[in-house]
Formats: C-alpha cells, structure tokens, sequence
C-alpha cells in the first residue's frame, strides 16, 4: 500500500522555475565574461551549471565547468576559490584524488577549513571510506542545520548502509524541511525517495517508488532521471502510452538513458528497426561521454552494456574503471555482475572474494 504524504510543500511551477533558471544562468556567464571579478557570479556558474546537469541531463555543463576549473587555476593559480571550485568540478567529475589534491592547495591558501571538510566528506562517502565515521559527521551537521542540504546526503548514506527505514525518515524530514518556493528541494527529496524503494531497498516497492518519482516530476518536469525511473517502472507494467509520454518529455535532454530506455520501449512494441536506431543513439552518446568524463559515467554505461547495449566486454572494462576509482558495494556488484557474464569466472572470483572482505556478502 502507497504511503500517502498529505504535506509536500508548495512551490514554483516546474516550468517556469526552469525557464527562469536558464536565463540567470546565462546572465551570470555573462557577468562573468564581462565583469569576471563581481562577487558571487563564479558561485552562481557553479550551482547553476550544477543544477542542469544534475536534474536536466544538461552534460555538457560539465564541459563548461572543466574549462571554467581550467581557466582559473591558470589565470588565478594563487586563489583559494579557483581551487576551491576545480576541486567541487573534478569531484563531480569523480576525479576524486585530483579534488582532494584541489582542496589541499585551497587550504594552503587560506580557504575556510569548515568549506574544505564539506567537500572532503562528499568525497569519502561517493568513494565509500570508512562510512561509519562518516555517518557520525554527517549527523553532527544535520544537528547543526536540519536543511536538505544536509539531509538528503544523510539519507543516502544511511541507504547505502542497509539502513532504509531510517533514510526513508530522513528523506521525508528533507521534504518537510524545504523552505522557500524553488522546486529543486522537493523535487531532490521525492526522487530520492523513489530511487530508495525502486532501486535500493531489499524489499523494493516499485508502486511506492512510482509515487514518490510522479511527485518528482510534477515538481520539476523536466527532471530527466526522474522522468528515466518512472518510465521504467510504467515500461515494466507494460503501460507503454504512459512511458512513452514521459520520455519523449525529455528527449531534448543530453541524457542518453532516455534513448536507451525509449530503444527497450520500442522493441516492447515490436518496432525493431526505430528500436534499434534508438540504441545507437544511446550508445553512441555514451561514448561521446565517456571520452571526456569516462570516470563520471563508467557504471551508467557499463548497465547500459550489460542490458540491451549487448556488449559485457565493454561493460567489464568499465565496470572494472570504475571499480578501480572508487570500491564501494555498488561497484563490486556491478563489476562481478559483469565478469559473469563474461565468462570471466577468475575475475568474478577474485571480485567476490574481495567484495566479502570489504563489504561482506553482496546483496545487490
């Protein structure tokens, strides 16, 4: 039974946030481009860019930002911020050694320590080191602030250590929590409450994550990978108009899961020819993407091999990239889901043995 919320939060019209959203941040390239010392434009890129390619499958916002690093750390190489914002796009990048080298410089000179250890804990928890004191800081700071900001990284962690009920309540908490009328909070909180019940949890509820994730897109209807998992799940009960509808609402979107699962939903219906013009597409914007973000999209990409992108080799290397950048659960699982069905039984040895001492028995 769906678990009913009767107190999310009111806010801007998605689309119009939207709409809005684009021309401040064009704006505030322009400031940059003209008055490029004005406080607070680097901080507004930042967020900005952030923001579309977080919700919005934008990608090439990461493109933008790598130039953006790289332009500073060469013109103002003495400044802590340049270091400070390389450091927040190499980690989005999940170029982590290279943020953490970024953070170590920003310190040098003079950054805030209290900014350096925010980054720092993002950090070791996408790389998953030591989450147990990670928890501990994370929960001194929702003490602190009990802001989704600090919230919803809380109840991701709290997901990835097996501890659902609890993110499940934090979740809500960061949807309470939302202040103000900008979508993004609600949106972020309901998508990560779907993707706790659809993807995460070890008793999954895909018609409690369908809520959570239809939420999400009424708040913000262009979120893509909420638009993607709603899909999917529409796909999955065979309600093809209806998935149908969702991603041809983002197709606009850089994001090439969206063709990816519009290729499954075509073949669902028999088209096999425009089935297969769609898989291309995704594959071929896959690796558009991974020759300049590899690390970024490794797992997207290799899931994408491993389903109807029908390439596990391809999938093994990257699984095993990614593996190789960042050992958490997740990317054991994925890593020796691939091996198997590569027939690389050594590698798939080896992988569990190592997953076991690490994390214990694999779940996913």
């Amino acid at each position: 039974m769906i678990e009913v919320q009767d107190f999310l939060p009111e806010a801007t019209d998605g689309g119009l946030f939207t709409i809005n959203l684009q021309s401040s941040l064009a704006h505030q390239w322009f400031l940059f481009q003209n008055y490029p010392d004005r406080p607070g434009v680097l901080a507004s890129i930042l967020d900005g860019e952030s923001n579309m390619a977080q919700f919005f499958g934008d990608y090439t916002a990461l493109d933008r930002l790598e130039s953006l690093a790289n332009t500073l750390l060469i013109s103002q190489p003495d400044f802590a911020s340049s270091h400070m914002l390389a450091a927040r796009v190499n980690s989005a990048r999940h170029h982590f050694l290279q943020a953490n080298e970024n953070l170590t410089r920003a310190e040098t000179l003079g950054a805030e320590r209290q900014e350096v250890q925010r980054i720092q804990l993002g950090i070791q928890q996408a790389l998953g080191d030591d989450l147990h004191a990670v928890l501990e800081q994370r929960e001194f700071l929702v003490s602190q602030d009990r802001g989704a900001e600090h919230l919803v990284p809380l109840g991701a962690l709290l997901a990835d250590l097996g501890r659902y009920d609890a993110a499940h309540d934090v979740y809500l908490e960061a949807l309470r929590s939302s202040v103000g009328l900008s979508p993004l909070g609600p949106a972020w909180a309901c998508f990560q409450l779907g993707f706790l019940w659809g993807e995460l949890h070890v008793d999954p509820d895909l018609e409690q994550a369908a809520y959570w994730y239809a939420h999400a897109v009424n708040y913000l209807p262009g979120y893509t990978h909420a638009v993607v998992h709603l899909a999917e799940i529409h796909l999955e009960n065979r309600a093809f108009d209806n998935a149908y509808k969702l991603l041809a609402s983002v197709l606009h979107s850089g994001d090439p899961e969206v063709r990816w699962r519009l290729s499954d939903l075509l073949a669902e219906r028999g088209n096999l020819s425009a089935a297969a013009t769609e898989k291309e597409f995704a594959r071929t914007r896959y690796e558009e993407l991974l020759s300049r973000h590899e690390l970024a999209f490794a797992d997207h990409a290799a899931e994408f091999y491993l389903g109807s992108g029908a390439h596990p080799e391809r999938a093994l290397q990257l699984s095993l990239a990614n593996l190789n950048n960042r050992s958490t659960k997740r990317a054991y699982a994925l890593a020796l889901e691939a091996a198997q069905a590569t027939g690389q039984q050594d590698i798939a040895a080896k992988l569990s043995r190592d997953a076991g001492a690490r994390w214990g028995v694999l779940h996913d």
